[in-house]
């Protein structure tokens, strides 16, 4: 009988960061905090893209942090000349930047992406898909991280995927072959000598397709399940576009998809569209980031000559820190446990190793979007208690 075994994609070990790091950063503004819960941010060093000036970060990049050891950031875009309200034109990167906890800097590694890249998904070490300036991408690479830094192409994805997201062995959402789609993929690992790992194809999530959405792997009642939350579609014929503040959870036991409730509108404005996310130590999500749902709704349905002109506050950007979870009943349960404004970005990257029962969940959010076409370089450490009841 075959065997199929789970791909991990973080390590399940506690993170421990040098006193450099953590210690003697600048403590960044937290309000709005929920009862029960205790958040601290404090800034990290900013990732500065070699000629930019002023100074960018970069949007869409993949992200991997090793226990102990550093956070790795791959590719990405910016606009390096001239924003997209001037004509600037994109440009994608294959550079691979490390935060070196000893140094207490970003530095470049010696080893590049084979092609630059952008707007992939990152499954911890795995890196998948994305786009670049001569098309969509089905890349799969290993990034080995830690002392040896290397990055191994492997079997390419079924579909050339951009704009996804994934958690744990799942991958969803985004365009699949350059078009918006309803498709998702499990990644088996056979463990029998001689056998391939492999994508399989799961059923086609219900609903519209959902691009730019963020990911979790949930642990509910029925088991851990996918979810997949969040995402826009603009429908090009009726002019109509869907930010659904909603999402979908697929049960690999069951083999079905599910509905999940909306962020209710008492809770936050967020859009979900350009958020990230993590995995929490209790079995939920936490996401960060993403446009504000009215705003960009309507820029993609009337768009505006002057709509990237704005200054950043006008855009709105989602600076409430969320979490999706299930309760010991099965009822899928919205929470916004702070408002950070480090975090009201889009585009950008987050990483965090996680531990079981963990004290504190420690996040990396790495630069992103300030505004539509200028990538900050801000970086900073999140640090979050949860309640002690959902222990």
């Amino acid at each position: 009988m075959k065997k199929k075994i789970p791909f991990l994609f973080a390590a399940l070990a506690a993170l421990c960061v040098p006193a450099s790091i953590c210690g003697a950063s600048e403590k960044l503004p937290v309000t709005d905090v929920a009862s029960g819960v205790e958040i601290s941010v404090k800034k990290l060093p900013p990732l500065v893209v070699e000629g930019t000036n002023p100074a960018q970060g970069v949007a869409g990049a993949f992200v991997y942090s090793v226990d102990g050891n550093g956070v790795y950031v791959g590719g990405g875009a910016l606009f390096p000349e001239k924003g997209p309200a001037d004509g600037g034109k994109k440009k994608f990167y294959n550079t691979v930047w490390k935060l070196d906890f000893e140094k207490n800097a970003w530095v470049v590694c010696g080893e590049k992406l084979p092609v630059p890249a952008g707007y992939g998904v990152s499954l911890g070490r795995m890196w998948l898909g994305g786009e670049n300036a001569g098309g969509k991408l089905d890349s799969q690479w290993d990034f080995s991280g830690a002392a040896e830094e290397k990055i191994r192409a492997w079997k390419k994805m079924p579909v050339a995927l951009d704009n996804a997201a994934g958690a744990a062995m799942f991958v969803g959402g985004g365009n699949a072959n350059g078009v918006p789609a309803n498709k998702a993929f499990e990644y088996w690992i056979n463990s029998f000598p001689g056998k391939k790992c492999e994508w399989k194809a799961l059923p086609d999530f219900p609903g519209t397709p959902r691009v730019q959405p963020v990911a979790g792997l949930l642990k509910t009642p029925r088991g851990n399940a996918f979810a997949l939350v969040g995402g826009f579609y603009f429908d090009k014929e009726t002019k109509k576009a869907t930010v659904d503040r909603a999402g979908v959870i697929y049960y690999p036991r069951e083999k079905k998809w599910e509905m999940l409730p909306p962020l209710p509108e008492e809770i936050s404005e967020a859009g979900l569209v350009g958020s990230c996310a993590v995995a929490d130590s209790r079995g939920g999500m936490l996401i960060f980031g993403g446009v504000n749902a009215k705003i960009f709704r309507e820029a993609l349905e009337n768009p505006a000559p002057d709509y990237l002109r704005h200054d950043p506050a006008w855009y709105k950007f989602n600076a409430d820190v969320l979490r999706l979870s299930f309760d010991k009943d099965g009822n899928a349960k919205w929470e916004k446990l702070a408002t950070v404004p480090a975090t009201a970005r889009a585009g950008a990257s987050a990483a965090s190793p996680i531990s079981i029962k963990a004290a504190r969940e420690k996040i990396y959010f790495i630069c992103g979007e300030l505004k539509p076409g200028f990538r900050s370089p801000d970086c900073c450490l999140i640090e979050i208690k949860l309640k002690e009841d959902e222990r």
